[in-house]
């Protein structure tokens, strides 16, 4: 395994969603896994992403191989954080609403936002939520073989399934 540098760019909700629509961010390599995340009252990870991002609270950080050959055209590919950053560009479409949070607690004010997709939240909360920051760290050209032991790393050990490593040496 080579030695590489590694970089990090703090980067708003909103500038993720900016980077996917343009293109410069992939969840399409051979090691990263599919959408598995819900949205239900029994499994609500997605809204409590969002209801986390607008209490302030800390995000784990994301990796990235940065892919490129031109300076100009780069390609952040996901390593881990598919489920996270695909969860807030979804929420800044309005593909979903909140399920199954905590109330606020405002000024003496409790404030339900379950039901809510983000163009229905208060202004306030929306803006809590397009301009928190996220940590994306990432390396540059990264060889297959290293991200894939990267993955593996921050997967906690767990090796990839049989399939994951077809896919990934296809």
């Amino acid at each position: 395994m080579k030695t590489y540098e590694r970089k990090s760019f703090p980067r708003t909700a909103r500038d993720l969603k900016t980077m996917y629509e343009k293109g410069n961010l992939s969840f399409d390599n051979a090691v990263q896994r599919s959408f598995v995340w819900k949205n239900t009252t029994k499994d609500n990870r997605m809204s409590m992403l969002i209801d986390s991002m607008m209490r302030g609270l800390p995000i784990p950080p994301m990796y990235c191989n940065c892919i490129y050959d031109d300076i100009k055209n780069k390609i952040y590919d996901f390593l881990d954080g598919k489920q996270r950053t695909t969860t807030i560009i979804k929420f800044l479409n309005d593909e979903f609403t909140l399920v199954n949070i905590p109330l606020f607690e405002e000024e003496e004010i409790d404030i339900d936002l379950n039901g809510k997709t983000y163009s229905q939240l208060p202004e306030e909360y929306q803006d809590r939520i397009k301009t928190y920051s996220l940590t994306v760290y990432y390396y540059e050209n990264m060889e297959q073989e290293d991200a894939i032991e990267m993955f593996r790393r921050l997967n906690n050990g767990k090796s990839p399934t049989a399939i994951e490593l077809t896919r990934a040496n296809a």
